[in-house]
């Protein structure tokens, strides 16, 4: 997904986002249930005749082409657009549109405590539409550009035609489109109802209403421009020629193989052979990194000690592995121990050996009758005495502790070393691949935590996400110029079957063409040098010569046993 935007002001907040794989844009809504009946109503009347859905997609494109169907962007959205076009096939004469919001039987729902009517008369047919659509988009295009009056009426499709403001109660407000739009007040904002489109199914909202001043002006200018350039004849094309064509380019090509039916079969043959080698590299450097980013897992939870599987590794690593497992829970309980004395005790080793000497010294010195301590005194200074001893075997346990804690870490690092000298064992090529890595480059290997290897991870999890998407594109670049190939494979198969299938005229009627004066083709004096020139046309080939014709014996009609006289052979004597 690219261009994510969230809209989380609209009325049903929405999610925007560009998907580039597609080249479509697509809007995500939740617990929009009055949609799915709007969606039903423009269905139905899509059904009646296929000129309805025609008339309307060709609004919509050229509401599209012409940008003035982004309601994010101050237009009105594309449902608006097709509720315009439907609104004028109810109303031009020559079509007469049916209501199909007009029923005796009403449908009633309620949606967050308010009652909708939804009802749609699916009974409804009319005769086919013979109107070319060309000229049901000029009618459109005349009826609101230079017919309708914004200022009087209410587009209505559940009404049928159009309505008269004061009975849908939408007066026109100011200050205006054009005033707000040139005014020094940045925040002013134009009045409602400028290009009321009421909503078929929830009746109280203006459709219009996310219009900007200039959305506004942009849509009547459009009208007034394709009602002229219709009025002078102008094409289709002419009229919906696309305004800021940048907003198209990640939009995939209509024809698929554009860049390919101008090019000879050896060179798509290239294209096909050079595509298979950036395949054939991008994967290989996916297969590097993958690997890679499980060495870096693997680290990081070696120097968790937490590996389970050791299966993947070889046989002289995993008893590395297992000492990592078990010196890991028992370097994580000694370290809790030792945090835990420590947090119960605050004064440090020395510390307290040297308050247990003050205090010996003080408790133990000869007595100075002019300062002879209070009995409170000295029984605070036995409690602190016998205190700090109590302290200090807690503190050698911890100084203890702490030393055991910094030999295990020790061999851990060692283990973690020969570890990590396996784990980065590459081969040139995978080398060479992981060096072409920016995210990768300067990274110090050395003395590193799990943190580290997780962060290492990280990036080499980014870097596939590239990849990967490379990968895409080139399996579908390989898939594109494969199907191109089976195509004009099969084309060729083609036409060699018809040349081998097409009758060549005899050499007699070419000698004949010829004599007469008459024309041939190619193929008719090739076939004519080859059965010995046009010199040679007068002369008659021996082949082509009649033979004098044998007369046939009569034969004895076997079947006839009717009584009949019978001939004489008539035997002439040799000499």
């Amino acid at each position: 997904m690219e261009q994510i935007t969230l809209i989380s002001k609209a009325r049903i907040p929405i999610i925007k986002f560009h998907d580039p794989k597609s080249g479509f844009d697509v809007d995500i809504s939740i617990n929009n249930s009055l949609a799915l009946h709007n969606t039903e109503l423009l269905s139905t009347y899509a059904q009646l005749d296929p000129a309805v859905k025609d008339a309307i997609l060709a609004v919509k494109y050229w509401a599209v082409q012409r940008n003035i169907a982004n309601a994010y962007q101050g237009t009105i959205s594309s449902y608006s657009w097709s509720l315009l076009s439907l609104q004028h096939l109810q109303v031009m004469e020559s079509i007469k549109l049916p209501n199909l919001q007009s029923s005796q039987n009403r449908e009633l729902i309620t949606i967050d405590n308010h009652e909708y009517d939804i009802t749609i008369n699916k009974e409804v047919q009319i005769n086919k539409i013979d109107i070319d659509v060309g000229e049901i988009f000029a009618k459109f295009i005349f009826f609101y550009g230079l017919e309708f009056d914004w200022s009087k009426k209410v587009v209505s499709v559940r009404n049928g035609i159009p309505m008269e403001r004061n009975e849908k109660g939408w007066s026109l407000q100011k200050p205006s489109a054009s005033a707000a739009h040139h005014s020094d007040d940045k925040k002013l904002r134009m009045g409602s109802y400028h290009l009321p489109i009421e909503d078929p199914l929830d009746t109280e909202i203006d459709l219009g209403r996310v219009l900007k001043p200039a959305g506004e002006l942009t849509i009547l200018n459009e009208f007034l421009r394709a009602a002229s350039m219709l009025s002078k004849g102008k094409s289709f094309d002419e009229i919906c020629e696309t305004v800021e064509p940048q907003r198209f380019e990640s939009k995939s090509p209509d024809d698929l193989f554009e860049d390919l039916r101008n090019l000879k079969p050896h060179e798509v043959k290239i294209l096909h052979e050079n595509i298979l080698d950036d395949l054939s590299v991008v994967t290989k450097r996916i297969e590097t990194l993958e690997s890679e980013r499980s060495s870096a897992i693997r680290m990081a939870k070696a120097m968790r000690g937490i590996i389970e599987e050791t299966g993947d590794i070889r046989k002289k690593h995993k008893e590395t592995i297992l000492s990592l497992k078990s010196r890991g829970k028992e370097i994580e309980l000694t370290k809790n121990k030792r945090d835990l004395i420590n947090k119960n005790i605050v004064l440090p080793l020395h510390r307290i050996e040297e308050e247990l000497v003050k205090i010996y010294s003080r408790l133990t010195d000869s007595l100075d009758l002019m300062r002879v301590q209070t009995l409170e005194r000295e029984k605070r200074d036995f409690s602190f005495f016998f205190e700090l001893q109590k302290m200090h075997h807690q503190a050698k346990s911890s100084s203890e502790l702490h030393h055991k804690y910094n030999q295990l870490r020790k061999e851990q690092r060692k283990d973690i070393e020969n570890l990590r000298k396996f784990e980065n064992e590459h081969d040139e090529a995978a080398k060479n691949i992981l060096d072409q890595e920016p995210l990768l480059k300067q990274e110090d290997l050395e003395n590193r935590h799990d943190r580290s290897w997780d962060k290492r991870a990280n990036k080499i999890t980014m870097i596939l996400r590239k990849r990967k998407k490379e990968l895409y594109k080139f399996r579908r670049e390989k898939g594109r110029i494969e199907a191109w190939m089976r195509i004009a494979q099969k084309n060729s198969a083609k036409r060699r079957g018809n040349n081998r299938n097409k009758k060549h005229r005899p050499t007699s009627q070419i000698r004949e063409t010829v004599a007469s004066g008459g024309s041939i083709s190619l193929g008719d004096l090739d076939a004519l040098l080859k059965s010995g020139g046009i010199s040679n046309l007068n002369q008659k080939n021996d082949s082509t010569q009649k033979r004098p014709k044998r007369k046939k014996g009569k034969m004895k009609n076997l079947n006839n046993l009717s009584p009949h006289r019978g001939e004489r052979n008539k035997y002439s004597r040799k000499e």
